[in-house]
């Protein structure tokens, strides 16, 4: 059986998605967000992300990618890139159906990634400042760009959203960005660290992406200590530290008294979110079905109340996934255990941790089922996934340790 992270790489490999083609090593357009690398850490390789849209914030918001639009805004069936300013204009809530993982892919691949090696060290300098300069913006700002060469290529993956062509910079021009007051003001505080500044922001109610994307640029933090960040590694850094900010009040709080389960879906994807009248625990287990060949990969991983000091298996997403839970209960006033069930099935596409992060958030926003018993929760899970309780609790050991409650399943 493959590992999670050799079966994504076989499974984007496999995808024959198109970017957008570029013609001229000259570029004007829009930054939304800045991508720092992690190959040959720490001399790695930093820059701006490019949209010939004036205006490109929504491309870089997960948050806003399960909003919906009208009908009536995108025949689906003659869908162009000038489309793309109307689906910008649109993700703002409206009735409507929900964009599509081509919708998501085609948008993404529209976005340039220009580049240049650097030190993670070496924040001091003036193209850093641009870098951060664009992380900290209330929007995206206006950009001129010249490249070494045509950009080429795409990148897909698990842990980031994808990507289309990149090129090294060999010269970049953006216009004075406006800050967000309250991150202006955690980068001129050189001894907040970063993880106060990361909980701060988010107890403000600004976006995971802001918040991480500041933190990926080394806006944060004392200012000896202050250093660029991969951006798959300031993801996941975001989703643990505010997880486990919201844990430790979680652990504090009354236990619910009834199990409930929490749904979602979307994006080729099944969500199932079990909550026992447990103290803090955490389990996931996510089964890709069928999605290469006739095989189903499963991968999981756990925490006891304690919490956990590996870095798990599941990679990205069991931390999103945490974070998004942990958080629910904090503000319910509530302590559970929660078991989370995930099914992804043919049609799916890695576009990032974002989306087990938001069709997480999605399935709490709703109206739970509740039970009186874990037999019954699991029968109701049971009749809602593919491959049942008894084959997805194979590899859950926390959810094992029912036995008594699960005598129809193990």
């Amino acid at each position: 059986m493959l590992g999670k992270k050799l079966f994504l790489n076989k499974l984007t490999e496999q995808n024959n998605i198109k970017s957008i083609e570029i013609n001229s090593t000259e570029f004007e357009g829009s930054s939304p967000s800045v991508f720092v690398g992690r190959d040959n850490y720490p001399n790695v390789n930093v820059g701006p992300m490019l949209s010939k849209d004036f205006e490109s914030s929504v491309y870089d918001t997960p948050e806003a990618w399960l909003g919906n639009f009208k009908r009536d805004d995108i025949k689906k069936s003659d869908r162009t890139d000038s489309d793309f300013r109307m689906l910008r204009n649109a993700i703002s809530g409206e009735e409507g159906f929900k964009l599509s993982i081509s919708d998501i892919i085609n948008f993404r691949l529209n976005l340039l990634r220009g580049k240049r090696r650097m030190s993670v060290h070496d924040i001091s300098n003036s193209f850093a400042f641009r870098m951060q300069e664009i992380a900290l913006a209330k929007k995206s700002v206006h950009a001129q760009a010249e490249f070494n060469s045509i950009p080429r290529g795409k990148t897909f993956s698990e842990d980031h959203q994808p990507f289309g062509p990149s090129a090294g910079l060999k010269q970049l021009e953006i216009d004075n960005a406006m800050w967000q007051r309250d991150f202006e003001k955690a980068y001129y505080d050189a001894d907040l660290l970063s993880r106060d500044a990361v909980i701060n922001l988010h107890r403000k109610n600004f976006g995971f992406t802001a918040i991480q994307k500041a933190l990926s640029v080394g806006a944060f933090g004392k200012e000896k200590n202050r250093k660029l960040v991969p951006t798959r590694w300031s993801i996941t850094a975001t989703d643990d530290m505010l997880g486990k900010n919201a844990m430790t009040d979680v652990r504090q709080n009354e236990v619910i008294k009834d199990y409930r389960v929490y749904e979602s879906e979307g994006l080729s994807n099944y969500f199932s979110i079990l909550m026992t009248p447990t103290k803090w625990q955490y389990e996931a287990i996510e089964a890709f079905i069928n999605i290469i060949g006739n095989e189903t990969h499963k991968f999981g991983d756990f925490e006891r109340y304690s919490g956990r000091a590996k870095y798990s298996e599941m990679g990205g997403c069991y931390y999103a996934q945490r974070f998004a839970i942990s958080d629910f209960l904090k503000k319910q006033n509530n302590q559970a255990g929660a078991f989370v069930f995930r099914e992804v099935y043919k049609g799916y596409v890695p576009t990032g941790v974002w989306i087990c992060r938001e069709l997480t958030r999605r399935a709490l926003s709703s109206e739970p089922k509740s039970f009186k018993s874990m037999k019954e929760a699991l029968n109701y899970i049971n009749s809602k996934t593919s491959l049942g309780v008894k084959e997805l609790g194979k590899d859950m050991p926390l959810l094992q340790q029912n036995r008594h409650s699960l005598s129809n399943y193990f």
